[in-house]
């Protein structure tokens, strides 16, 4: 009796023995490796940006422990370790952005790229001009603006003796002697707009009684020949000052003569105010230097 017991003992020792490795081996062949390449994940970021871009560069996952280095234009920029979440290379400069990983098992690269471009910077500036200066007493003069990097719509300011006195593309009114006109512009041009808002140059108003400014006097004849800008006057001139299109002062010419060529090739191209000043008379106009 005790024989056949332990002889049943052994051979249900043994079922469960085969049952073990039948069932280890076949675990064995259905379990995946788990020495893979990394997984593959998406590359994010990029656009445009101002000059110099700086625009963000990821990815959208990562793997613990795997390295992933981002390449620019094909070439090593950066690398950092995966910490299972999706991973950020900060904000990166103009160029082509891809990215590989690398674990022990290989190297593979990563779906897409971030493409970032420059967008140009404007320069925002604006200069005005009188309709008329010098006038006698009582006639309404109109200041009208010429604006560079402005955009699509902008706004204006108008300071009358450093005092904000309307708004609008031009302003009129009625100067008295000695009035201060500038404007201040604010561009909608976007998003890579500098000097903005931009403030012009100064318009001094001349204002006379009827006897005190005739205005049968012969007005100054202002042109540009190349780059030089010609004055006629047939009076004594003071001194011409010459502004920019931003209102900055760029030449001041003193005691000339009637017929004076002022040398501009040492600026560039664009609008220019000049204001002439005589003994008894102001003068500005705007040209074009070509």
């Amino acid at each position: 009796m005790k024989t056949s017991t332990s002889r049943f003992i052994r051979i249900i020792a043994l079922i469960v023995i085969a049952f073990y490795f039948i069932s280890a081996y076949a675990q064995s062949r259905t379990l995946p490796s788990l020495n893979l390449v990394p997984a593959v994940y998406t590359v994010t970021g990029g656009g445009a940006g101002c000059q110099i871009a700086h625009v963000a560069v990821g990815l959208s996952n990562s793997e613990v422990g795997v390295s992933y280095a981002l390449l620019k234009n094909n070439e090593w920029h950066e690398a950092k370790v995966g910490s299972g979440f999706a991973l950020s290379f900060g904000n990166h400069e103009v160029g082509t952005y891809t990215v590989t990983a690398t674990n022990t098992e290989g190297t593979i690269a990563m779906t897409g790229n971030a493409v970032i471009t420059e967008i140009p910077s404007i320069s925002a500036s604006v200069a005005i001009v009188a309709s008329a200066n010098p006038v006698q007493n009582g006639v309404m003069v109109t200041f009208t603006p010429t604006s560079v990097g402005g955009g699509t719509t902008p706004t204006y300011q108008w300071y009358k003796n450093s005092m904000l006195v309307a708004s609008g593309v031009t302003y009129s009114y009625i100067p008295a002697n000695n009035d201060v006109v500038h404007v201040i512009m604010t561009s909608n041009a976007t998003p890579c707009v500098s000097g903005n808002p931009a403030t012009s140059n100064s318009i001094s108003m001349l204002v006379g009684s009827t006897t005190g400014v005739d205005n049968k006097k012969v007005m100054p004849n202002i042109y540009t020949v190349e780059k030089n800008i010609v004055v006629v006057y047939p009076e004594a001139i003071k001194y011409i000052n010459i502004y920019n299109a931003a209102g900055i002062l760029v030449k001041t010419v003193a005691d000339v003569n009637q017929t004076y060529k002022i040398s501009m090739i040492d600026q560039p191209q664009g609008c220019y105010i000049v204001s002439l000043v005589s003994n008894e008379n102001v003068y500005s106009r705007k040209v074009n230097l070509k």
